[in-house]
């Protein structure tokens, strides 16, 4: 009985070892330490001239580029989203850029910023890829985006903005402040 016990016991620490390894060298393996870079504030836009930016979030013909920052390329091959403060936030609304609210559409419907769309990041993520894709095909790739939720302990403008990258948008920025901040502010907001 103890002779069993023992193989068992290899034959798992073995089955764990192959694992790890396994999905090291896997490029779309599941991450064993958090990123905390995607919740690190990007200061690099405020050396930016916004005024010399205008962007058309809804402009897929001409594509215009309106990339702020030089965004590095991931390993997976997208543009990774930055993270945003406040006053960046606020100097993005107002060069026109695209707020997406992450939140689900009842709050949502309670009171966003002003001009926001509502991609509730439940919804997004049960679509497929092409889905997802189709769905934001009227939108400029190279257009300004900037995700949000309620901030806080709120994750899901982090992880639609990078859903966001990796099919395809070029700039992509998380404000992790969210709505609560940008109301406290008495900025502009449209509320039931």
């Amino acid at each position: 009985m103890k002779a069993i016990l023992k193989e068992s016991l290899i034959v798992i620490i073995i089955a764990i070892i192959f694992a790890f390894f396994g999905n090291i060298l896997n490029p779309k393996g599941i991450s064993l330490f958090p990123d905390e870079t995607r919740y690190k504030i990007d200061s690099t836009n405020n050396n930016i001239d916004y005024s010399k930016v205008w962007n058309d979030p809804y402009d897929t013909v001409n594509n215009k580029v309106a990339v702020l920052s030089g965004g590095e390329m991931t390993k997976e091959g997208y543009i990774k989203p930055q993270n945003i403060n406040l006053t960046q936030a606020k100097t993005l609304f107002d060069i026109n850029g695209l707020f997406i609210d992450g939140r689900k559409k009842e709050e949502f419907e309670k009171g966003h910023i002003k001009g926001a769309i509502n991609i509730p990041y439940e919804e997004f993520m049960k679509l497929t890829v092409d889905q997802r894709k189709e769905m934001m095909r009227k939108y400029n790739k190279n257009g300004v985006i900037v995700c949000y939720c309620d901030g806080g302990g709120c994750d899901v403008s982090v992880d639609l903005g990078y859903e966001l990258a990796k099919i395809g948008f070029n700039s992509v920025n998380i404000y992790l402040g969210g709505y609560s901040e940008w109301k406290s502010k008495g900025y502009p907001v449209e509320e039931k």
